[in-house]
């Protein structure tokens, strides 16, 4: 927010702010949100930071593997910058320079601009050669510096970013052009003592231990995380799902036409100029679980996609549904993304593999990847002799059973021609304030205990079973 007008000049300024953490009938998220438990307050870092008149406010860096006759690890950068200029049109330069992770610069170039008052756009486009790409594997990082030069003032700015390129051909995601299978985890940001305030050591414990699972991927359920967690995504080489949280919203909110111009476009493009900076982030959601089985919710789908598109088309878009074949919002999504459980609240466990396979056969030219699946686990709970449907089984052994039948579905060699991801649900147990009563037992009253580790990070039997089928070579 841009507050030059408010500050005073010949006094002290007092910054306040107000959070209504109110959960609206017309809203996203609306009435129907319940999924967890909604600390209130502000949970994100506040600060008020002061540029010169002229300064570059945003920057898209967008990367692609360059043809052939740049020759192997060539890469083509594009910088799109938007300056703002508070004052009267004034003559200037932007500078950019980028350098590889020990300092030694890779390219650099200076743009004459005419910076009119109001925003002015710049694209800047290269091809870096030999240059390291970014990868889970090898998570190479660059810098980017740039300098806003006007006279008598400069703006800086310095910002990482990885060469990478993600898309979608056939049945396949492609990293770096090269097939890629997402084995990840849902993770909620959330601690005990620490509500959704979560430390930046805390997170960094967190992704240590999930790409000691075998993970490449995280889904941040449902909202956008802190920064620090992209941050160390980007370092630890861990691509990234992020959403805004339309969870289960409901369909006559959805087609509401001043929820769209309230929240729904503006949550889309915050996320989308606030977060893209991250080479970690590779898909961008416009919701989960919310009845895709009607019109209503295939045009908000649609609408949300094309937005996202035109805000960042460097990147994939979809959506979680768990609505399976009878969704009819997957059209322009990018990969079919469903969130299932058989075997716990519904069905068997294996009922999955049967609907992979219509799935399939009603999209056969889109990849699919199965976004939620698990069970809740006591610590400590046994059941020697787990069935096939355990909606009342809360032990670690059904747990293990689960999650086991369910991999062995997804991995299964028939469906690895069109299967591209398998994302667990979930990292971390959570505070929800709808589990409670009927089946659930009393020990874990008002707690989401689906986690592979407990609330306080203690590991569950599944983590070790997780851990072997992710790490396998097969995989």
């Amino acid at each position: 927010m841009d507050i030059s007008d408010a500050v005073r000049r010949d006094s002290p300024n007092l910054l306040a702010v107000l959070v209504d953490n109110a959960i609206l009938e017309r809203a996203i998220p609306d009435k129907g949100w319940r999924g967890w438990w909604n600390y209130g307050g502000i949970n994100r870092g506040v600060s008020v930071e002061s540029r010169p008149p002229v300064y570059t406010e945003n920057v898209a860096v967008t990367t692609r593997l360059a043809g052939a006759a740049a020759g192997a690890g060539a890469w083509e950068l594009r910088l799109q910058l938007r300056t703002r200029n508070h004052a009267a049109a004034v003559d200037g330069s932007i500078e950019a320079r980028v350098e590889d992770s020990r300092g030694r610069a890779l390219w650099s170039a200076v743009e004459r601009r005419s910076f009119a008052s109001g925003v002015t756009e710049t694209l800047i486009t290269t091809t870096l050669k030999q240059a390291a790409a970014w990868s889970p594997e090898s998570p190479a990082l660059h810098v980017l510096k740039l300098r806003t030069v006007t006279p008598g003032q400069t703006h800086e700015r310095t910002m990482r970013f990885g060469l990478r390129q993600i898309e979608a051909k056939g049945n396949q995601i492609l990293l770096n052009g090269k097939p890629v299978f997402l084995k990840g985890v849902n993770r909620h940001e959330m601690f005990p003592g620490e509500g959704m305030t979560v430390s930046r050591e805390q997170t960094r414990k967190d992704l240590e231990d999930i790409k000691a699972l075998g993970c490449n991927m995280v889904r941040t359920t449902h909202y956008t995380q802190d920064t620090s967690f992209y941050e160390l995504a980007d370092e630890m080489g861990l691509l990234v799902w992020t959403e805004i949280p339309a969870w289960q919203t409901r369909a006559e909110t959805l087609e509401d036409e001043n929820v769209w111009k309230q929240y729904g476009e503006p949550q889309l493009r915050e996320m989308v100029e606030g977060y893209r900076d991250y080479t970690s982030i590779v898909i961008w959601s416009v919701g989960n679980e919310f009845p895709s089985e009607k019109e209503p919710v295939a045009k908000y789908v649609e609408r949300g996609c094309a937005l996202l598109r035109k805000l960042d088309p460097s990147r994939l878009v979809t959506f979680a549904s768990d609505k399976h074949d009878r969704d009819i919002s997957f059209a322009p999504v990018d990969f079919l993304a469903i969130n299932e459980y058989y075997g716990w609240y519904y069905g068997k466990l294996d009922d999955l593999g049967p609907v992979l396979d219509k799935l399939h056969a009603k999209w056969p030219d889109k990849p699919i990847v199965v976004a939620e699946f698990g069970s809740e686990a006591i610590p400590g709970w046994r059941n020697p002799s787990p069935g096939d449907s355990g909606t009342s089984d809360y032990s670690e052994d059904y747990q293990v059973k689960l999650l086991t039948s369910h991999m062995e579905q997804i991995f299964a060699p028939s469906r690895r021609g069109f299967m591209a991801g398998a994302i667990i649900w979930l990292y971390n147990d959570f505070p929800n304030p709808s589990s409670f009563g009927r089946l659930h037992p009393p020990v874990i009253s008002y707690t989401n205990a689906k986690g592979l580790v407990t609330q306080d990070r203690q590991r569950k039997r599944s983590w070790y079973e997780v851990q072997k089928i992710f790490r396998a070579p097969k995989q």
